[in-house]
């Protein structure tokens, strides 16, 4: 079998819920998704880049932009109840039913427009470089979860009694989360999932992205916003 090293995944299914058209929407004078493949298409670790999608236009788009759509994906993998993971191991399968063998996948989504090359070239160096399981893409916390509470009743309780550790803000300990942009895996876990869990294994590692590269594109305002940070960044 041929080896792709590391194929990388944008998932553009064709309902959106919050936005309509959601991928194909003009943004800075192009569509949404397009964002996502220059960027991508830019990185040299990429072997091959490819559009998972179950909508004829989303796919005309893409090809235009220059990234792959081998198949139009089932409808039942393009409902809102399906997470990526179903949607990586069909492409995986699909690779697979034709000759090739891959070693890494990397998920970029499209609805995170303000990803640069840069931080896919970095999530993916991780990867290659380490061994490990999986890298994600990772944003710090503003809203520190030390800080949230629970009722009981109507009486507030904090849900960790350990944050009356830390009276001052800039004491308490830095923490993240997921930016949902960008996944980089080994394909056996994909291959061997579970069904139960997220597939990113044992050894996961992070990259930190700033901010305002993390917004997610979900409604007009967000779009919107998308708009004056892409202007402010000149691109």
């Amino acid at each position: 079998m041929k080896k792709i090293k590391v194929l990388a995944v944008i998932p553009a299914r064709g309902g959106s819920k919050g936005l309509p058209r959601k991928n194909i929407r003009n943004l800075a004078n192009k569509p949404l998704i397009a964002h996502a493949i220059e960027e991508a298409k830019k990185c040299k670790l990429i072997d091959r880049l490819i559009v998972s999608t179950d909508d004829e236009e989303i796919a005309e788009v893409a090809k235009r932009y220059g990234a792959e759509v081998p198949f139009l994906r089932p409808k039942e993998l393009a409902t809102d109840e399906i997470s990526i993971i179903p949607v990586l191991k069909h492409t995986i399968e699909f690779f697979e039913s034709n000759g090739y063998a891959i070693e890494n996948i990397v998920s970029i989504q499209p609805n995170n427009p303000l990803i640069t090359t840069e931080e896919i070239g970095k999530i993916i160096e991780k990867l290659l470089n380490t061994n490990c399981d999986s890298v994600v893409s990772i944003v710090k916390m503003h809203e520190h979860p030390y800080r949230a509470m629970k009722l009981e009743g109507d009486k507030l309780k904090p849900l960790f009694p350990e944050h009356e550790k830390y009276l001052q803000r800039q004491d308490l300990p830095e923490f993240y989360r997921f930016s949902g942009a960008i996944y980089a895996r080994k394909a056996e876990l994909i291959k061997n999932w579970n069904g139960k869990d997220f597939a990113l294994g044992d050894d996961v590692r992070g990259v930190v992205v700033d901010e305002k590269k993390a917004i997610d594109i979900h409604t007009e305002i967000d779009l919107k916003l998308a708009e004056l940070l892409i202007k402010d960044e000149n691109r």
